[in-house]
């Protein structure tokens, strides 16, 4: 529905042509779409299936296995990224059959590395966030304000250059904003927030900070909770 409307409003329907401003608008709005959903594993795909574990009872088992808790964590975020990579791709195949239009990809080389980028990022916050899970118990309540944050604040649908003052501020202290600047000015040629690169090199250092973070806070929470024998608590 979404992108029905976008299209409706923006694009002239059937059209074949070259890229237009109304592919352009389509391809912000998509690209925008895929960075919340591939942020959205970070959430719903590690935090939130940690935190069913421990409601059904069977994270204390999963513990006790001879492996790596860190394999369970990585798998639970690989088959979300497997099944949030068909969302965006049948979404981008249903806008070109709908709508007659492509996703327009600038500079793919730069896109993928951009993406990937975000995704190390993503696991590192996922790790964080299934420490979370481990300790607090309203969890709904905290992912929803963190995934809201982000499309209000991020810059997924709309210029972070457009937010009034005091606004503006919080879209910059937040890390996940640089990576939705990165992927739009890759795919759409959108202005950066600074020079792309020196944006590219700032991000590429975040997400490897973010993962050494993610996994350093994750054995503290493990540990903590172990001791505590906290792992399968409701």
């Amino acid at each position: 529905m979404f992108f029905a409307l976008a299209m409706f409003l923006f694009a002239p329907i059937g059209s074949t042509a070259t890229p237009s401003p109304s592919s352009n608008i389509i391809s912000y709005f998509y690209w925008g779409f895929v960075f919340v959903i591939l942020f959205s594993t970070s959430i719903w795909g590690i935090g939130n299936s940690v935190r069913n574990e421990q409601l059904e009872g069977t994270m204390e088992q999963l513990f006790m296995a001879p492996i790596s808790r860190l394999t369970l964590i990585v798998g639970k975020w690989a088959r979300t990224l497997l099944t949030d990579s068909i969302v965006v791709s049948y979404t981008g195949l249903i806008i070109l059959l709908v709508g007659g239009l492509s996703i327009r990809v600038a500079n793919p080389i730069l896109l993928l590395i951009s993406i990937g980028l975000f995704e190390l990022a993503i696991l590192g916050f996922g790790l964080i966030f299934a420490a979370i899970a481990f300790k607090l118990k309203a969890f709904n309540t905290i992912a929803n304000f963190f995934q809201f944050m982000l499309i209000i604040f991020g810059g997924a649908f709309f210029p972070v250059a457009l937010l009034p003052f005091p606004f503006v501020l919080i879209s910059l202290a937040i890390p996940f904003t640089y990576y939705a600047d990165m992927i739009k000015f890759a795919a759409v040629e959108s202005p950066t927030l600074i020079n792309w690169s020196i944006e590219l090199l700032f991000v590429a250092g975040l997400s490897v900070m973010m993962l050494l973070v993610g996994l350093q806070v994750f054995r503290w929470v493990e540990r903590s909770v172990k001791t505590k024998g906290q792992i399968g608590t409701h």
